[in-house]
């Protein structure tokens, strides 16, 4: 029996042939159902382009209305400030000059020698070799090196060489202690007591308690006969470094011979 929705027709529409209609009906009949029919291709197109369109678009639109919003919220709010340049590292402070060098050590072998003049003599003895290395740093390379090889002839028996090296280390560092005393070693070798004599009263002028300047005096003045004032010295030598059985052992020689004079 025919359904009564086939006979009833908008107007003005044909009524479907009963083949073509039965045709439809079973190609249908056998399809399953799916999803809503795609667009054909032209309209496929324009949407691929629509959504395309609103891809790009759509991250600017977030933005520009999130950025809106936030005005809105806060419309008093400060901006942040740019951050700060961080500052440049400070340079390194530069190194001290020799003078410097020297002037540091000077009051460090002060503090020793303060300490020396009281302590046993086992202890004065390894108090003396420390500061007789700090003697023997000028703070110049140059300096270093003269009178190293100035004490380096000394040792090898020419003395002659050695007053050379050691001119040449007076000229260059006239403040420096220790190549006056070292000259006067050479001077005294070379048999000039007038010359050793000078160099070793500048050196106790720059350092007075050189004990070895001191000790060298006394060894001078006793060469040319000034027994008492070479007692004085080897005394004076004494009592900056006990730590001298040399210089203790020629004291106690000549005092008899200056006490004896004086008596």
């Amino acid at each position: 029996m025919r359904k009564q929705s086939d006979t009833l027709r908008h107007p003005g529409h044909p009524a479907r042939p009963q083949a073509q209609t039965d045709a439809h009906a079973g190609a249908h009949a056998g399809a399953r159902p799916g999803p809503a029919a795609r667009p054909p291709g032209r309209g496929r197109a324009r949407l691929a382009r629509a959504l395309a369109a609103a891809l790009v678009c759509a991250p600017a639109a977030v933005c520009a209305t999130g950025a809106r919003a936030q005005d809105a919220a806060a419309p008093d709010a400060p901006r942040a400030a740019p951050p700060a340049l961080s500052a440049p590292a400070a340079p390194f402070p530069p190194p001290p000059s020799p003078a410097e060098r020297q002037a540091a050590a000077r009051a460090q072998a002060q503090a020793l020698l303060d300490r020396m003049a009281a302590a046993p003599e086992e202890e004065a003895a390894r108090i003396a070799r420390r500061v007789a290395r700090m003697w023997s740093r000028s703070g110049s390379d140059t300096a270093d090196l003269l009178l190293l090889r100035g004490r380096r002839a000394l040792e090898s028996g020419a003395p002659d060489r050695a007053a050379e090296h050691l001119s040449a280390l007076v000229e260059i560092a006239p403040d420096f202690a220790e190549a006056w005393h070292s000259r006067a070693a050479a001077w005294f070798a070379l048999d000039r007591p007038g010359l050793a004599l000078a160099d070793l009263e500048r050196a106790l002028a720059l350092e007075p308690r050189h004990w070895g300047a001191l000790a060298g005096l006394g060894a001078t003045l006793e060469q040319i006969g000034r027994l008492p004032e070479a007692l004085a010295a080897y005394r004076a030598s004494l009592a900056v470094n006990p730590a001298q059985p040399d210089i203790r052992e020629a004291a106690r020689r000549l005092a008899p011979q200056v006490e004896g004079l004086a008596l």
